[in-house]
């Protein structure tokens, strides 16, 4: 809004385009350009409604949008989930309709207990939600309704100022050596299991990065000090991005044991029956706090234990941001008292004898 030379004010749309509020008031200017701006808005936020889709709608545009990008099928399933979720919640409304206090009900929605049909149509009484799950649906939910934003179906999300619910952290307690090679190993009958847990806790790796595991992924490259090193290259993590990692001599002794050709681990391709052989084994040696991604978390905290610099643990895991890699560190009271007792920045000093006179005057007090 600016005043012309003739003293009316006018709106500039563009550098050449302009409407006259036919006033030379600057208050009244005011007032009218405030309520053409009002006026602009609503036919904006109109031709989004008109193009925005139903919920329903949306959720098979989205879905089909993550799969082509080439997203892993758990994170897609978990995206329908929740977008599914909010559908049974809210009705097939326009996504445009939906908005932060539908946002809040729906997340006490999923906390409450209620009755719910299970797939053979029986009714069963449902629990609710823990914090941890709802903290799922809110990211996913988030960057799906993100993606409308971009895409031009809403002007804004309506999980712009939700945050997630603080989390109580959980206690962890690691596996010990001893537990490790008097315990769970010795629990494990079957050779090439046992061969794929040893694997898990000496690359750090993920469970379906062990499970996908072949003799092809394994090159020898310089090692930076003259020599050459076997490395284990994993090809496409969770990141969408390789990741090698040293093959050191307990792991050359693995895949010693292991096929020569083809996968690592032939008979163990799905990760959920790996975890679910692993837990019931853990539980047998009264580890059932323990999982199969835990050992991932052992690695780390045992990596960070030995005082292996950050960013070579970041690199060997493949996590990319510091606040990860945290999370996997479990340092306890152990790693308190001994950071502690190592820091040495004066000699020690030792209490000074007590004078002969002292002690004769000590000793008559106590004869009187």
């Amino acid at each position: 809004m600016r005043q012309g030379s003739n003293g009316y004010w006018y709106i500039y749309w563009t550098n050449r385009d302009r409407e006259s509020l036919k006033t030379r008031d600057k208050n009244i200017a005011r007032q009218v350009f405030n309520l053409r701006k009002l006026e602009t808005r609503d036919a904006e936020l109109q031709a989004l409604a008109k193009k925005a889709p139903t919920l329903q709608g949306f959720h098979d545009e989205y879905i089909a949008f993550r799969k082509g990008e080439g997203n892993a099928k758990a994170t897609v399933d978990n995206d329908s989930l929740a977008l599914r979720s909010l559908l049974e919640y809210t009705g097939d409304k326009l996504i445009s309709d939906i908005d932060s206090r539908d946002v809040d009900k729906f997340h006490a929605w999923l906390m409450t207990p209620r009755m719910i049909k299970t797939p053979k149509g029986k009714d069963k009484l449902f629990d609710g939600c823990k914090k941890a799950s709802v903290n799922c649906y809110i990211r996913h939910l988030k960057s799906a309704f993100n993606r409308a934003v971009r895409w031009g179906y809403i002007a804004k999300s309506p999980y712009g100022g939700i945050k997630q619910y603080p989390e109580p952290e959980q206690p962890f307690r690691e596996l010990t050596d001893t537990e490790i090679r008097e315990k769970l190993l010795p629990a494990i009958k079957e050779v090439d299991f046992r061969l794929m847990i040893q694997a898990c806790l000496q690359l750090g790796a993920r469970g379906g990065e062990i499970c996908a595991a072949h003799r092809d992924w394994i090159t020898e490259e310089e090692s930076g000090d003259g020599g050459k090193r076997k490395w284990l290259v994993f090809p496409d993590t969770k990141r969408h991005m390789s990741r090698k990692v040293p093959i050191g001599p307990e792991m050359e002794a693995i895949l010693s044991q292991l096929p020569e050709k083809g996968y690592l681990f032939p008979r163990w391709r799905r990760v959920q029956t790996v975890s679910h052989k692993l837990k019931k084994i853990l539980r047998k040696i009264g580890r059932g706090d323990q999982w199969l991604h835990g050992l991932r978390h052992n690695t780390a905290t045992k990596l960070s234990r030995n005082g292996h610099p950050l960013r070579a643990r970041m690199k060997l895991l493949g996590h990319k941001q510091m606040s990860t890699m945290l999370r996997y560190d479990h340092s306890d009271d152990r790693d308190l008292i001994a950071a502690g007792d190592s820091l040495h920045f004066t000699p020690i000093l030792k209490r000074a004898p007590a004078d002969k006179d002292t002690k004769k005057t000590q000793t008559r007090k106590k004869d009187t």
